[in-house]
């Protein structure tokens, strides 16, 4: 393959950040040394080219989340009984319980 110029790299990496593959998915389809690419960003990162931008503060699209049902107790069961307790029981008085039920 032909080497690649600052410009190519460029818009290779920006590609990458676009395209919602990770890094090792994108050198794959792309026949890119993950090292390669490595390098490439972070050199161009040193020289503060606008044309590469990393942004920590970025959203990640997530593909088929689902959120866990809303509960409406907390329930604790055991083999003689099951106790009911409202959601917003404090977590201190909750642990406390539990250490004075196990005794």
């Amino acid at each position: 393959m032909s080497r690649r110029t600052r410009e190519q790299w460029q818009l290779a990496i920006n590609e990458q950040q676009t395209s919602g593959l990770s890094i090792s998915q994108y050198c794959r389809e792309h026949q890119i040394k993950p090292q390669t690419f490595y390098a490439r960003r972070s050199a161009l990162k040193k020289q503060n080219s606008p044309a590469v931008t990393t942004h920590s503060s970025d959203f990640v699209k997530v593909a088929n989340a689902s959120l866990a049902p809303a509960l409406d107790a907390i329930y604790i069961k055991t083999h003689q009984a099951t106790i009911q307790l409202p959601t917003d029981t404090s977590p201190q008085w909750l642990g406390q319980f539990m250490r004075e039920w196990s005794a």
